[in-house]
Parts: structure tokens; sequence; C-alpha cells
């Protein structure tokens, strides 16, 4: 195989391979990512873990909503009280 035909198989090779690989960059997907944390107490090491009453409590936060003129990635500015207006170019 001659050096020319060697670099064009190199090449094809490596352009397939990033435009393969770039479908996967992180950031290029919209999808909310959802997260659980769990919240442990400390248990008193005097008493038996038999003893003591396990809680069956749990907490859950929702996903904040925000009011019509928030709900937006645009960048918002205010002058007037009660106008407001976004920057053309910074989505």
């Amino acid at each position: 195989m001659n050096s020319l035909a060697r670099n064009s198989v190199i090449f094809s090779v490596t352009i397939i391979t990033l435009l393969i690989t770039a479908c996967g960059l992180p950031g290029s997907s919209k999808a909310t990512v959802k997260q659980a944390y769990v919240l442990q107490g400390a248990q008193p090491s005097s008493i038996p873990d038999r003893l003591v009453p396990k809680p069956c409590l749990s907490l859950r936060v929702s996903q904040p909503e925000s009011a019509p003129g928030f709900n937006t990635v645009r960048m918002a500015y205010r002058i007037e009280p009660n106008r407001m207006d976004y920057f053309a170019y910074h989505e």
C-alpha cells in the first residue's frame, strides 16, 4: 500500500471515529438528571441495634417551578419594576 492510500485510510478512520464519538459527548442531551440522597443519623453505640427503633421517615424535594417570565434559559434584565427584557445573544 503506498503512502497516499495509507494516509487516506488513516484520515478516513480518524474522521469516522471522531463523528461516532461526538454523538456521545456530555452536554449533548437535554435530559433532566434526578438525584437521590439518603440522610442517616448517628446511632447511639450504648444501645443494642435491636432495641433502637427504625424511623420510617422520608423527605421528598420536588423539581422547582418558575414563573412564566423566568422559565427560560435566556438571560433577563429589568430596568423598570414591571418590565423584563432579555439579552439578544446570551442563551
